[in-house]
């Protein structure tokens, strides 16, 4: 039985690490992997402390399209009570450095396999 229309998912999943100037990046940071072809999901995941992440389809569903992804990352800030957006400390540093696509506008892409992928990306905010 096939569907059509909603989202078309494969059987990958999708770890690594990211890695900005050669250190583990913050918590915080978003990773989207978009695949290349026509009418495939998106997938995100979230930093963790160690800079590790995990991508997600959504809230329920682990996981990533194969085939050429082009990653990009995204910082957002948080708000106050008072809803004025600010960045948290750990990232104020990073935040004033890193470019609004900083993925997409260096195009960096990633070949997903079906089955599980350990994908590390490195970047670099020096100038």
């Amino acid at each position: 039985v096939s569907s059509c229309g909603g989202p078309k998912y494969t059987n990958a999943t999708v770890t690594g690490t990211l890695f900005i100037d050669g250190e583990p990046a913050p918590q915080g940071i978003y990773v989207t992997f978009s695949p290349e072809q026509p009418n495939s999901s998106s997938s995100s995941g979230i930093t963790q402390e160690d800079g590790s992440f995990e991508l997600n389809y959504n809230a329920i569903r682990k996981g990533a399209t194969a085939g050429v992804n082009v990653v990009s990352l995204r910082i957002e800030p948080q708000f106050s009570e008072d809803g004025r957006p600010f960045w948290p400390d750990h990232l104020k540093q990073i935040a004033s450095k890193f470019p609004r696509d900083a993925g997409e506008s260096s195009m960096v892409k990633k070949d997903v396999q079906v089955g599980p992928n350990v994908i590390d990306i490195e970047i670099s905010l020096q100038k």
